[in-house]
């Protein structure tokens, strides 16, 4: 069985180094140890009353934990994201007090006399009146240790961004290496860390969801099909299922391409936090399910997703599903991971702002209320005003002003690789389907998406066939400066060299093999088994023609 609630976010398997005796349960599932207690931290001593979010001393007694260094205590967890947290492991009655928590060797917090330990105490971030540690704790370059009387009991040091992602943490008993990422659960037996892109996002291998609605939530649907109703989620994999969990569920396309109403070929988003807000599956918040209406050879955006990944640039990832709904199949879909705060950490260490656009919607002056704010503060959006003045610049000043408001390079590699994969629907082009991230210095990179109609035909990298009119006016004014122009031309020679190296005919043949059972199964699939092989070999003829173009 999968245990999927609570688990973390995709990211690298980085480790940390610790120095104490680590002996924490290093299990990866089953009963999460006892319920954790409040330690007193004024000086008392341990109480027995039951709790699990009181104050920053929460303990738990693990009877499988050890102390640490000779015998008194060890870091066991160090979690960084939201309320930053750490847990200490000791042996059962052990006296924790005066034992300081020191971050970048400075004392930061200092665990009160008589303070008693029953297996793990965890000590999290203040919080109003809670005491607890004044510092946050960074997932990278920072260091953490015990100390007591000048003796440094354990320390742990992470490595540089991105060594772990929102939905992580760091344990010890893990693995091999004496921290590693884990899933967050302070306060309860440490958990390993879970990869969902060797599961929702693996290219061939399909997995099966099952989504249930209530008559109520599919009448609601039938009304207003993009606001989410109340449902439940399980995933088999290998053979194995797990419990369904309560998510939002709702409808996803635009009316002119994807859509579909339930009565056909539906496309979802899942918010798996709609119901608990502390919901996640494999540290996901939500997930889409593309029904690839527009895309005869059911290849497209996995292959397109993967050739944008090995080019370096930030993108979900992408798989499959048969998606299932009251027990009907809606046959196979694209499951494509989410830009959200979650996604983001994996490539930003920091966000400002997450901006999507919508069809002909340009960075245009006065257009700031029509984006949609899917991170950051809606009511400060100045960073998107700043960008937006650029494109009004004289010429003279246009190629200084795009350079200090957007991360040139990466930016211009999203053009040059969006057009050069054929994306005719993207910013560049038909100013669609993308959305723009800000760090906090006001900086911004462009994220494409709608990469189902990739891969049909050649697009000209500098626009000469694509009308004034449609282009992106960023891209537009970059073309007409010489110095971005000189600058874009680079960016187009460093893609076609990694897009000349990639064997996307054999991806495209692994992924169409992978499929096809499923393919021959759809009972909604909306063409036939030979417009589907037409399809894919087109997409074939594709990238024999670009292998010509980039010669």
């Amino acid at each position: 069985m999968l245990g999927l609630a609570g688990v973390p976010a995709g990211c690298r398997g980085d480790t940390a180094a610790s120095s104490g005796t680590t002996g924490t349960d290093g299990s990866t599932g089953g009963d999460p140890g006892p319920t954790a207690t409040t330690a007193d931290t004024s000086g008392g001593g341990a109480e027995s009353e039951s709790s699990t979010s009181a104050g920053p001393g929460d303990t738990t007694g693990d009877p499988e934990t050890t102390g640490g260094a000779e015998g008194t205590a060890s870091l066991s967890e160090v979690d960084c994201h939201g309320r930053d947290g750490i847990e200490i492991a000791a042996a059962a009655g052990t006296d924790l007090g005066d034992v300081e928590i020191v971050i970048n060797g400075a004392t930061d917090y200092t665990i009160p006399a008589g303070t008693i330990s029953e297996g793990l105490l965890v000590v999290r971030e203040a919080q109003g009146a809670d005491p607890g540690l004044a510092a946050n704790i960074g997932c990278s370059d920072d260091t953490v240790a015990l100390v007591r009387d000048g003796v440094t009991l354990d320390t742990a040091t992470f490595p540089a961004f991105p060594g772990s992602f929102k939905g992580t943490t760091w344990c010890a008993g893990v693995s091999d290496d004496p921290f590693a990422l884990c899933t967050p659960t302070l306060g309860e037996a440490n958990l390993a860390y879970v990869d969902p892109g060797g599961i929702f996002f693996d290219r061939l291998d399909p997995i099966e969801i099952d989504l249930t609605i209530d008559a109520a939530g599919i009448a609601a649907l039938e009304v207003d099909p993009r606001s989410y109703v109340e449902g439940t989620f399980s995933v088999t994999t290998d053979g194995a299922t797990t419990e369904p969990i309560a998510i939002g569920i709702a409808l996803k396309g635009s009316i002119a391409g994807s859509f579909a109403d339930l009565s056909g070929k539906a496309a979802f988003k899942l918010e798996f936090d709609f119901v608990d807000a502390d919901t996640r599956v494999l540290g996901l918040e939500g997930l889409k399910l593309n029904n690839m209406r527009e895309d005869p050879s059911q290849v497209h955006e996995a292959v397109a997703y993967w050739a944008l990944g090995e080019l370096g640039v930030p993108v979900p990832r992408s798989g499959y599903a048969e998606v299932r709904l009251n027990g009907d199949s809606y046959g196979l879909h694209a499951t494509i991971e989410r830009v959200d705060d979650v996604w983001l950490s994996r490539f930003y260490d920091e966000t400002q702002h997450l901006y999507e656009g919508t069809a002909d919607l340009d960075i245009n002056p006065g257009r700031e209320d029509e984006f949609s704010v899917d991170e950051g503060d809606p009511l400060d959006t100045s960073d998107l005003t700043a960008l937006m003045a650029t494109t009004v610049l004289p010429d003279d000043m246009f190629f200084a002003g795009l350079d200090t408001h957007v991360h040139l390079d990466g930016v211009l590699r999203v053009w040059a690789a969006s057009l050069r994969l054929g994306h005719g629907d993207g910013y560049a082009t038909a100013r669609n389907n993308y959305s723009i991230h800000s760090d906090d210095a006001g900086m911004f990179d462009f994220i494409p998406s709608g990469l189902d109609q990739t891969q049909q035909f050649l697009v000209d990298v500098h626009g000469d066939s694509i009308p004034a009119e449609n282009r992106g006016v960023l891209f537009d004014r970059c073309l007409a400066d010489p110095q971005c122009l000189d600058r874009y031309d680079q960016a187009i020679a460093e893609v076609d060299l990694v897009l000349a190296g990639l064997d996307a005919q054999a991806e495209i043949d692994a992924i169409a093999a992978a499929i096809q059972p499923w393919v021959d199964a759809d009972p909604r699939r909306e063409q036939t088994l030979l417009e589907v092989e037409l399809a894919q070999d087109q997409t074939r003829a594709f990238w024999v023609d670009l292998a010509t173009v980039i010669e």
